[in-house]
């Protein structure tokens, strides 16, 4: 048996996980770190040397979308720079990194062709969960987008690889339980008999909602608060009512709750509505949906308005809380590491 970490280095947070691979993949359970990486890049390679220290793996498969941050002038820019603070702490040992089709290549394939391996964490789970399935649609709802990842004949069969690509055919929705702006999500609000437009600035998140609803506990409102504020009920609050120009002794709790119900009620239409979308387009309508990541927090409002699909709770044997691009990242090494001549047993 070999460890292999999977690494999924993003821009507010840095995931990790080990798989034991031998004559079968054993999945271990994911690690987040909060990681702003436009505020403290240069502290990349030392958070990393910590994991690998932590973790003392064999081998280690890394997918990324930090790249796109505007810290960097370009997202090829951004890729070398993420692989090359990633070497820094793997040093000797076996990395390799996801591309857009789901296989695992070199290290200096990915830095000759960054556009091979950019914002390619969605190819990850599609090609692992894809091992297991024939047909069906995996949802991976994060703290700042939606894939969906359409499964047709054992094979991904998503239209875009790059981010524009899927943006444009509805495979990549920019929108997550946590980090997404409430405006974005909820641009009106009914509150005490009127409509309210929300004032476009960086007042709440979605957290907030969930946040003030119960839904998520501080602990896993893994980024800093729009105002620098606290983590608390009581501070969510008062974000979210500042929507609205008006605060929490004003709205008093009915009016806050109306407006984080609603920014949820948005929310969950706007992922329910892409999946639909995707449903549709591929013919997949009695085909199981497995949602993914920590936004299964939405699953049950998901169920109800796509009644028709099965939601399977497991997929290869795996359940699925359990999935997401950095456990999938070390699970295909088995696969892959076959045709690159590695040892795997």
């Amino acid at each position: 048996m070999r460890k292999i970490l999977g690494l999924d280095i993003g821009g507010a947070h840095i995931k990790s996980a080990t798989a034991m691979i031998g004559k079968t993949v054993k999945l271990g359970k994911r690690e987040t770190i909060p990681f702003e990486i436009f505020r403290e890049k240069q502290r990349l390679a030392s958070l990393l040397g910590a994991i690998m220290k932590k973790t003392k793996p064999d081998g280690v498969a890394i997918t990324m979308t930090g790249e796109l941050s505007d810290v960097f002038k370009s997202r090829a820019q951004g890729v070398r720079w993420i692989l090359d603070s990633a070497l820094k702490a793997v040093r000797r040992i076996e990395m390799r990194v996801v591309d857009v089709n789901g296989r695992l290549i070199s290290t200096q394939s990915a830095k000759r062709n960054p556009a091979c391996v950019s914002s390619a964490n969605w190819s990850a789970t599609g090609a692992f969960v894809s091992r297991w399935i024939t047909n069906g649609i995996v949802v991976d709802i994060g703290s700042t987008t939606t894939d969906i990842l359409p499964v047709v004949n054992g094979e991904v069969a998503v239209k875009g690889k790059t981010d524009y690509e899927r943006l444009k055919n509805g495979e990549l929705l920019y929108t997550g339980y946590l980090r997404t702006s409430a405006v974005a999500v909820c641009p009106e609000i009914n509150l005490d008999g009127a409509t309210l437009s929300t004032c476009p600035e960086h007042f709440a998140i979605v957290g907030d909602a969930h946040l003030y609803l119960g839904d998520i506990k501080p602990k896993n409102y893994t980024c800093l608060t729009p105002d620098g504020r606290g983590k608390t009920k009581t501070a969510a609050g008062a974000r979210l009512a500042r929507l609205v120009l008006s605060d929490s002794k004003t709205l008093k709790n009915k009016g806050i709750t109306s407006i984080a119900t609603q920014i949820i009620k948005a929310q969950e239409e706007k992922i329910a509505l892409g999946i639909k979308r995707i449903v549709h387009n591929h013919g997949l309508n009695m085909a199981p949906i497995i949602v993914i990541g920590p936004g299964r927090i939405y699953l049950k409002q998901i169920k109800k308005r796509l009644n028709i699909n099965s939601f399977p709770r497991a997929v290869g044997g795996y359940p699925v809380q359990l999935l997401d691009p950095s456990v999938c990242a070390a699970g295909l090494w088995k696969g892959d590491a076959l045709c690159e001549g590695i040892k795997t047993s």
